[in-house]
């Protein structure tokens, strides 16, 4: 490890640090620097430092701001698709330490931009950074009109979504008539890094967080969610399939998925309906629930497929979780947990773990001859284990997303076609003679 940047979160140190040849790290301190842990559940090993992670790593500026009353990080990384320490396609990032936001490339072209300073002051974005050309070296500052957009309109969607899911009213008491139920605890938010609730094509599933959009294959696009019907039919949503930078790498130590299924028809033999894959052929599981003729759930913890358990309906809506925290797996069919649910999951090396993708439906490709006949709607990704009274609360909660969110949807969608055209609208670059006086300027004002 080597160049560490270090800012203060939420009470917490929290230490960047390059990594040669392999991901970035990230630890986390309580104790004012006494002690140090590994960030594996936020940002650590989120970027790689070139895309095979074979290539020296970079400095990069890490740093908190405000922006819409929201506190977030910002953070840069160039791709380094040339190699070496050469170092190209500066990148500039946006977290609130749960979700990670690729605002995109604030270098021009492929030139070569190791070292980034950026500056937020009076709503205004800056960043200075080195331009290497054949051992040439000269700093350029740039004002980052666009990109601040951008990350302006992000953070209105990670805070309308959040405020939106808070306010559904949960039922204290399901048994009650409606007008007597009551309010019980709020939609689980904590942790929630992703939302598929929407698509404007028919090859991708969106994130309503904007974050990582799944892709499809034979859906059938409903309101809020797809019909996969065919060989080979579902969605996949990357984690390690994300190649470089894997904004799910979370996934490798804790998750909970959440998604509405319904089966349109009883299959000639087991069906894979939703899970995590350690591979791109969806041969090798974490963890996964499948549906067999007998119309039963049938549960896979690692390599160990659990007997057959319960029953399913065609047709009927289920509220399926999915969860792993610790080596173990939990699994919850409306609200209530399956047989073997918590198990300790069996047949994972667990220190070289690289969980691919989460699937609906068709797994990968190891299954390309499989009918599928499903649809998936209100699919939900945390970066933890969330509680069994949680699991309840989204059981009882989830059918409640409704007109309001398709109104947000429809505003997002705008939104972004308008973010489109903000990328790389910074203020002409200026040189380092200009540079220097501004930074004065800016110091004494």
């Amino acid at each position: 490890c080597s160049e560490p940047v270090v800012l203060e979160w939420e009470g917490k140190l929290i230490i960047s640090t390059r990594v040669d040849r392999a991901r970035r790290l990230v630890y986390e301190s309580g104790d004012m620097g006494n002690t140090w842990v590994e960030a594996v559940g936020t940002l650590s090993r989120v970027w790689g430092p070139s895309p095979r992670s074979d290539q020296p790593g970079s400095q990069s500026s890490f740093t908190v701001v405000t922006i819409e009353g929201i506190r977030v990080m910002l953070f840069t990384h160039p791709l380094n698709f040339k190699g070496k320490w050469l170092r190209d396609r500066l990148q500039l990032w946006l977290t609130d330490n749960q979700r990670i936001y690729n605002v995109g490339q604030i270098s021009i072209g492929d030139e070569n931009a190791a070292y980034s300073s950026v500056l937020y002051m009076d709503d205004k974005l800056y960043c200075l950074h080195e331009i290497n050309t054949d051992e040439v070296y000269s700093l350029v500052f740039a004002r980052l009109v666009g990109e601040l957009r951008i990350i302006k309109s992000v953070l209105q969607s990670w805070k309308k979504w959040d405020s939106y899911l808070s306010s559904i009213c949960t039922p204290a008491d399901p048994t009650a008539s409606s007008f007597r139920r009551g309010c019980g605890p709020p939609f689980p938010t904590a942790g929630l890094v992703g939302f598929l609730s929407h698509s404007t094509t028919k090859n991708e599933w969106e994130d309503a967080y904007r974050c990582v959009n799944a892709s499809i294959h034979l859906g059938t696009n409903l309101t809020r969610g797809f019909t996969f019907e065919g060989r080979n039919a579902g969605a996949q949503w990357p984690v390690g399939k994300q190649g470089q930078n894997q904004r799910y790498r979370f996934a490798n130590h804790a998750f909970t998925l959440v998604a509405l299924v319904t089966i349109h028809k009883v299959p000639i033999s087991t069906r894979p309906l939703v899970g995590a894959s350690l591979d791109g052929s969806g041969h090798r599981k974490l963890l996964g629930l499948s549906y067999d003729k007998e119309q039963r759930w049938v549960p896979m913890f690692g390599r160990a497929a659990s007997p057959p358990t319960g029953s399913w309906e065609l047709n009927k809506t289920y509220h399926v979780v999915l969860a792993f925290e610790e080596d173990v797996g939990y699994m919850y069919v409306d609200g209530e947990p399956l047989r073997g649910s918590g198990q300790r999951i069996t047949g994972i090396h667990w220190k070289t773990i690289d969980i691919s993708h989460f699937y609906i439906g068709s797994y990968g490709t190891s299954d390309r001859g499989t009918d599928i006949h499903i649809t998936g709607t209100h699919v939900f990704l945390y970066n933890r284990r969330i509680e069994p009274s949680e699991v309840q609360t989204l059981f009882l909660g989830i059918n409640k997303i409704g007109v309001t969110s398709e109104d947000m949807i429809n505003e997002m969608l705008i939104q972004k076609m308008m973010d489109a055209s903000e990328v790389g609208s910074s203020f002409p670059r200026t040189g380092t003679l200009f540079l220097l006086t501004l930074l004065l300027l800016l110091s004494i004002s």
